[in-house]
């Protein structure tokens, strides 16, 4: 009888000592795996504006507006890429997968341009940091 007391016991206060790092430890996980999947994200976004530069440079600096339309239109029915555009420094949309959206203009308080805007001179680099958003 006292051995079965003493074994209920030491089961319930292992029970009571191991309950928070149970429930901690997956909470951790699931934090760490996000932080990783949002830098994950943030190369991959890096990766695909480098790509849109380097892919339309050649047909801006000949003029050429169709080849570079062409070129935002094919990469924008890549799998994955909702949205992409190409600003010019007025803010007038020039390029973007999305037909309707040419010609339009973005305001420097507006979504893709508040964070290089927030200060009064436009930042002359944007860091990888800034240059996506969830």
């Amino acid at each position: 009888m006292l051995l079965k007391q003493i074994k209920l016991k030491v089961s319930l206060y292992l029970a009571l000592a191991l309950s928070p790092a149970l429930l901690l430890v997956p909470f951790l996980i699931v934090q760490h795996q996000r932080e990783h999947l949002q830098v994950e994200i943030a190369q991959h976004v890096v990766q695909v504006s480098e790509m849109v530069v380097r892919s339309t440079r050649h047909a801006m600096l000949l003029n050429k507006r169709d080849i570079a339309e062409k070129i935002i239109e094919d990469i924008g029915k890549q799998k994955g890429i909702e949205q992409l555009r190409v600003i010019s420094k007025d803010g007038t949309i020039i390029h973007s997968n999305r037909p309707v959206e040419i010609g339009s203009s973005v305001q420097q308080r507006d979504d893709p341009c508040v964070n290089c805007h927030l200060s009064g001179k436009p930042l002359a680099e944007i860091p990888d940091d800034k240059r996506w958003k969830i």
